[in-house]
Order: C-alpha cells, then structure tokens, then sequence
C-alpha cells in the first residue's frame, strides 16, 4: 500500500557483530515499549565536586572560594538549561555558527519539529511461529499475518494494545503471502503446499480454493486488479488468475529459480517480476507473451515496489543495492542506489522493501535495520527500527501513520512514521556519514548525545 499524500550506512553491523553499540549509534531496546526510548538524550552536565576545593587546604581558601563561586554558577547555568528544555539547548547551540546550515536541512527540521512530542505506537508483539508475510486492513486498526505454520492471524491494534481478534488454519504448510482486497472483506493467500486460498475476513469462510494451483511450491502472491491476482513459484512458473473463474488465465515460464516479486498497475497490460536468477522479466497481459527481460544481474532480486505516481520501478537485491527503472521499459536500470553505504559497491541484502511516499523508500535488510531512503535526488535519510534478526517483511497502515515489520526474532514492531511527510529534500542538500547512522524518530534506539549536538 502506498500512502499517496523515504540511504543510511548500516549501523547494526555491515560484516560486524551486531552487538555492537558503537555500531548501533546508540542503546537498542528490543521489548521496550516505553516511548520514552524515543526521545532524543541531551547532553548530561557534569556537576563539579566540591570535595576539589576541600582537598587545596586552608592557606588556598580564598581561591577555593572563588572556584566554589564559579562552580556554583556552572551549576545554575546547567540547571536552568536543562529547565529551558531541548530548545533552550539547541538555541544555545546554534549560537556563532550552524544557523545557515541548520535552515537548510530539511531532514534534520523535521526531525526537530517531532522529536519533543510524545512517541505513541502499538507494543510489539513476541509469536511462536514465524510470520512470513503481513498486510494491513485497506481501511480499520487490523494488520493480518500470515506464519509457518499455515495460519492467518488477525490482530487489531491501538497504541495499548495489540490483540488476536481471529485466527484461521488455512494452509497445511507455511502461508508465504497474505494481502487483503480493496475492500478488506477478503485475504488472499499462497501457500507453500501450493494452494491459494481467498478467505472471508470477518468469517473465515474459504470463498475459493485453488488446492494444487502450481506444480512447485508457492512464494509469492499480488493482488494486480480487483478480480485479477497472479503467483509465482519455486521455479519460476508465473501464473495468472481471475477469481472468478476455477482455472488460471495463463501460465508462462521464463524462468528457472524462484519468482520474489510480481507489480502491475491498473492503467497498464504489463506484469513485471524479480526473480533468484538475477532478472527482471515482463510480460504482456493481453498477448500473455513475454515482453522483454532484463540481462542478468549477479545477485538474487529480492523484492521490488513502484513509486514516483508508479512511473518508477524499484529492485531490491541480495548485494544491498537498489536499482530503479522506468516502469514499461525494463532492458536497462536508469540508476543503481545502495541504502546502506554509498561508498560500498554492496551492504547488506535487502530483503523487502515498501516505499510510503512519492519519493521515500523503506528498506528492510538481513541485519534488522529498517532504513529510510529519498529517492529523487538521492538522500540516506535515517534509520526508521530495528530488529535483532533479518526483516523479512513491511507494510504501511492505511492511514499512513504506523509501518508494521516483521522478523526472524519472532516480533512484530510498529514504526510511526507521519514525520516523513514532513521531509523535503532539494538538490542542494548532502547526506553525511552521521546522518546516514542517524535514529529517526521512529527507531527504538537512542542516539548518542554528542553526535545529536553535533547535528545541532
């Protein structure tokens, strides 16, 4: 779902233990959900101790004193600031120099205008299974997840709370794909026993069953117009459906390894895929041939997504790059971007990605960073969560407030993310090593205090 009204060196580890805190850019709270861990640290004052001024002896007490004055007086001017608040703080800090700068830097502007609210967001929520896929209900507080085990998990959330309200034992092997209709009244879902199944989202009535829908096991599925949805398999079979229908429009194999992906677009007839061999393949909706393939990229292609009014196709890789096309015109990417380090030729694998604004792509990588990336021009704008696992997959909310992901680690996580539409980037402004590391609003991680005065 793409919120119609987001490129960051990796901080948790990029080929290093991601306990590290230096790595992190600051303290990862992994349960936490206190929104506390949100905001932003000032700056702790040393207080002076008195007991220096004791040990100078008597024949010094007159300095002593005077030293005793002038700590005293540290100790107010530190005690009123931290009275004043974060913008006393920033205020005294911008004073000499840095006001110029700080004008015009759109990421770190709204960054301030957020960053002294309070952060409200769902709890995470700990599984027993692992969920491999998730998809927010088109218009209610209810986020569907699809697990190993073949189950379809239903829970609403609020900022509280985040309850089961329905589960449904679907599949027999694990559920790959799981995404509600237009309308929410319906989730479609594929499976590794290679079934799709349409579901009754209040009922759980199976309104249509395709048992045995591919030879090979299911890894993907997308909802392409309202009847109209296709799959893909472990060997590359793309298959086309109309739900009103039993059997399959069309069927294609370009492909031998798995199909990751599958985007099409309600004004245009072609259906564009990634795929584990390294392409992106596009076929024809009304000829039901091949339209052109791309040359091989020696990487696996991961996921993809469309942005900029769906003129912009997005690639994610198993190399941690990202290359971009023009949608309908696939034999060559227009630019190549990496998320995690731009002086890398590659980080780590992104394995999901969700853009949530015309410009602004999230990715989620295999070292459970949540980055966010402006897209045109090109800007690392911050890390948006953290999981201790891979992220395995993302979605936005329909009113564009929270992003949900889930992970290896058995969580679910709820990310605010309204800020973004705050985030304006021009030509001239320039992403730094530090912004690249930078805790957004959202993350759980705190950043180092220095580093954020740095910033200011």
């Amino acid at each position: 779902m793409v919120l119609s009204e987001h490129f960051i060196d990796n901080p948790l580890n990029e080929g290093e233990d991601s306990s590290s805190e230096d790595e992190v850019g600051g303290v990862f709270s992994a349960d936490s959900d206190d929104s506390d861990n949100d905001s932003f640290p000032s700056d702790d004052s040393d207080m002076s101790d008195d007991s220096d001024s004791d040990d100078s002896g008597d024949s010094d007490e007159d300095d002593s004193m005077d030293d005793d004055d002038d700590e005293d007086g540290e100790e107010e001017e530190a005690e009123s600031s931290e009275e004043a608040g974060p913008s006393a703080k920033r205020l005294k800090k911008d004073e000499g120099a840095g006001e110029d700068e700080e004008e015009e830097d759109p990421v770190v502007q709204a960054i301030l205008r957020n960053k002294d609210k309070k952060r409200e967001r769902p709890p995470d929520v700990t599984v027993e299974e692992l969920i491999t896929d998730i998809s927010f209900h088109p218009a209610a507080d209810i986020i569907a997840t699809g697990n190993n085990a073949g189950d379809i998990i239903l829970y609403k959330y609020g900022t509280e709370s985040v309850d089961v309200v329905k589960t449904y034992e679907i599949h027999t092997k694990a559920c790959r794909a799981v995404e509600f209709n237009a309308d929410g009244d319906t989730i479609f879902s594929a499976s590794k026993d290679k079934s799709i199944s349409l579901t009754d989202s209040e009922s759980g009535k199976l309104k249509q069953l395709y048992e045995k829908a591919h030879e090979d096991e299911i890894y993907c599925l997308s909802v392409l117009r309202e009847n109209i949805i296709a799959t893909g398999d472990q060997s590359g079979v793309l298959k086309v459906w109309d739900i009103r229908t039993k059997s399959e429009l069309f069927s294609i194999k370009e492909l031998d390894d798995y199909i990751s992906s599958i985007k099409g677009k309600e004004d245009s007839n072609i259906i564009a895929y990634t795929s584990g061999e390294g392409v992106v393949t596009a076929v024809n909706f009304n000829t039901k041939k091949l339209d052109c393939q791309t040359n091989a990229i020696e990487a696996e292609l991961t996921c993809s997504g469309l942005f900029r009014n769906e003129t912009k196709y997005v690639v994610g890789s198993s190399l941690g790059v990202l290359y971009i096309y023009d949608w309908g015109n696939f034999e060559e990417h227009t630019d190549i971007l990496n998320p995690s380090c731009e002086k890398k030729k590659t980080g780590p694998s992104i394995s999901c990605l969700l853009p949530i604004s015309e410009n602004v792509v999230l990715t989620g990588l295999d070292n459970g960073v949540i980055r966010a990336t402006h897209m045109f021009p090109s800007q690392h704008l911050g890390i948006v969560g953290q999981h201790e696992l891979a992220v395995d997959s993302l979605d936005i909310s329909y009113d564009g407030q929270y992003v949900a992901s889930s992970s290896a680690d058995l969580k679910l996580r709820f990310w605010p993310i309204a800020y973004f539409q705050d985030i304006e980037i021009s030509h001239k402004d320039k992403a730094t090593k530090a912004k690249k590391n930078f805790n957004l609003p959202s993350s759980k991680a705190v950043n180092p205090s220095n580093f954020f005065s740095g910033l200011m």
